[in-house]
């Protein structure tokens, strides 16, 4: 594929979940726990995925799931994903020149949004 060509990723779920799959032996032992060596290797790979995503010259649209407004996952290998699906939306949006939350068909554009709410003082 040229470097200028317009790349659509329809999931990026699917690819965390490609990247996940490498590490199928150990999958349903993977550990969420900070510093653990299956929850490393996941990190390092989705990131050298999101890494080439985003470096890329051409356009690039990105359909993902959103994560994080739900129950916290009773399994590791599920809050794994969670947590790893969160920031790369996180890393995503910053890179983004535009980037929209779908809503019942109406856009909300994030990358209008504050990153940090300015609260009122008591």
């Amino acid at each position: 594929m040229p470097a200028d060509d317009i790349l659509v990723i329809d999931c990026l779920g699917t690819v965390l979940s490609s990247v996940t799959e490498r590490f199928e032996s150990s999958y349903t032992e993977l550990s969420d726990s900070v510093g653990g060596a299956d929850s490393v290797r996941v990190t390092r790979a989705f990131n050298d995925e999101l890494d080439h995503i985003v470096e890329r010259e051409g356009d690039t649209v990105i359909i993902t799931n959103q994560v994080g407004d739900g129950l916290v996952p009773g399994f590791d290998s599920a809050r794994l994903f969670r947590n790893q699906l969160g920031l790369a939306n996180d890393r995503i949006v910053d890179a983004a020149d535009a980037a929209y939350y779908v809503v019942c068909g109406r856009l909300v554009d994030l990358t209008s949004l504050p990153r940090s709410a300015d609260w009122p003082e008591d």
